[in-house]
């Protein structure tokens, strides 16, 4: 995980220099603390997935952004290449396919263990939200409407407000979510 941690520091450095941004300036954007960030961008934090997205939606940029950017076509993604984006308790977010300024979408793996959630907060810039289950049951909250899914399902929402996901099984559920931007 050091090695992910080095890199998206370096990947908020870069963008945040590129912009011209103070880590003040950064800090006011995203609702992330200044010595938070500090931290981040030296590599010596693991940051949350509710915190990268608070940076992110600062930035205005896409949460791949932030990890190494795979720009070949001719690439096989497995267990042993896939890059954890977040490992906690609740869940593991792996990156699949990278942000592409011309595509605007991402694809992520999700993994939420057995009897956790995973409260996102809203995603800024983002008009569309697919999942899809590969594997078990997962509840989704979104506003306060609650739906049912199971492996197989497909559901499309908009993210630009809180959204929980919900494991109440013994077992984990893996899901494919797709990002895509306005």
């Amino acid at each position: 995980m050091k090695k992910l941690d080095k890199t998206i520091g370096q990947n908020i450095k870069r963008i945040r220099t590129q912009y011209r941004l103070s880590m003040d300036q950064l800090a006011v954007l995203s609702g992330v603390s200044k010595s938070m960030i500090a931290r981040i961008e030296s590599g010596s934090s693991t940051p949350t997935v509710t915190t990268l997205w608070k940076i992110c939606n600062g930035l205005k940029v896409s949460f791949s952004t932030l990890l190494d950017d795979v720009t070949e076509l001719d690439v096989v993604v497995n267990k042993e290449t896939l890059k954890a984006a977040t490992v906690n308790n609740t869940h593991e977010l792996y990156g699949i396919i990278p942000f592409d300024v011309n595509k605007k979408f991402e694809l992520f793996q999700m993994v939420v263990h057995p009897r956790s959630e995973h409260s996102a907060t809203q995603h800024i810039g983002v008009s569309e939200e697919v999942i899809f289950i590969q594997e078990g049951e997962l509840t989704i909250i979104v506003e306060d409407r609650e739906r049912k899914l199971a492996k197989g399902d497909v559901y499309r929402f908009k993210p630009e407000v809180n959204h929980k996901y919900k494991n109440e099984q013994s077992m984990p559920v893996t899901l494919m979510v797709t990002i895509i931007y306005k």
